[in-house]
């Protein structure tokens, strides 16, 4: 019954120092390319318009139903008597 897996010899299990900190280095330059390609104001300043028109039209339909929610919140708040809201 002496069937065993041979295990790896120590020098093929271990990386070198060289060969993991070249791994890291290759992780970390892919990573930052994603965040740093290309000039960032561009692309910045487009969110700032997209964010301004949604902050607007937001503020338009806000001013358009204001009314409508005032009535519903004196509905709601003072309900008249021997009626449930």
């Amino acid at each position: 019954m002496g069937t065993s897996l041979r295990q790896p010899a120590a020098e093929d299990r271990i990386m070198s120092v060289d060969q993991i900190l070249q791994n890291l280095e290759t992780q970390l330059q892919a990573w930052t390319n994603g965040l740093w390609s290309g000039d960032p104001l561009p692309r910045l300043r487009e969110e700032e318009k997209r964010l301004t028109r949604e902050a607007r039209q937001r503020a338009d339909v806000l001013a358009r139903h204001r009314g409508g929610l005032d009535g519903l919140r004196q509905r709601v708040v003072r309900p008249k008597r021997g009626r449930l809201c």
